[in-house]
């Protein structure tokens, strides 16, 4: 089966997978140790199926901070805040419910 999928920040949404994949930020909790690859083609093509992710309470920080007006720079310390930013990006692009997980 082939599918053509189009989306107008496709290119923005392929860099942002690379980036969550390489730092290991989209994982299955069921297989911690695979390999599998997620993408937004992935999620979008499933429509019958509802996606969730549960947050660390580390990226929720993060999120809050962001939301506050955080103002992220090139620096090396701010890599998390990007990394946050492109994973709710992610979320929001598929379709995803995030909640966080705070005890």
């Amino acid at each position: 089966m082939e599918i053509f999928f189009t989306h107008e920040r496709l290119d923005d949404f392929r860099i942002v997978e690379e980036m969550l994949l390489s730092n290991r930020l989209l994982i299955d909790p069921a297989d911690t140790e695979s390999d599998h690859s997620y993408r937004l083609i992935s999620y979008i093509v499933s429509i019958d199926t509802e996606f969730k992710c549960l947050l660390d309470r580390n990226i929720v920080s993060y999120l809050i901070a962001l939301a506050k007006g955080k103002i992220v720079t090139s620096n090396k310390v701010d890599e998390c805040y990007k990394l946050t930013a492109g994973l709710q990006a992610f979320f929001s692009a598929a379709n995803i419910m995030s909640e966080p997980g705070i005890a």
